[in-house]
């Protein structure tokens, strides 16, 4: 993967761990250059601004309710608004929200385990 700091090709780890949650959403803006998704209490974005550079960030909640933190970002994330808390509406469903438009991938109300 090419580092964001460095612009170098950098050996790195993933690590993934098994999540129950009672709601699971993904979606993508219609441009196709930014993607946000909401586990439980984890949230993530990732997209490519106009100029090229690749930018990502997560954010947790310790429960229901609780303000979103930061957890980890690029230097150059942005789109840090968070998915909001009301329905998106179903899989393939388009809507306006935060000044795009945007496409629901997934949607699930079920626990995933």
């Amino acid at each position: 993967m090419i580092n964001p700091l460095t612009g170098k090709m950098t050996a790195y780890e993933e690590m993934w761990k098994d999540e129950e949650n009672e709601l699971g959403l993904f979606v993508k803006n219609v441009a196709g250059s930014v993607w946000k998704a909401r586990v439980g209490n984890w949230q993530m974005g990732l997209g490519r601004r106009e100029d090229g550079v690749f930018w990502a960030w997560q954010a947790q909640r310790e429960g229901s309710g609780e303000a979103w933190k930061m957890k980890h970002s690029t230097e150059s994330a942005e789109s840090l608004s968070y998915l909001p808390e009301h329905d998106m509406g179903s899989e393939g469903a388009t809507m306006e929200w935060g000044g795009d438009h945007w496409v629901v991938l997934e949607h699930s109300m079920t626990n995933t385990q």
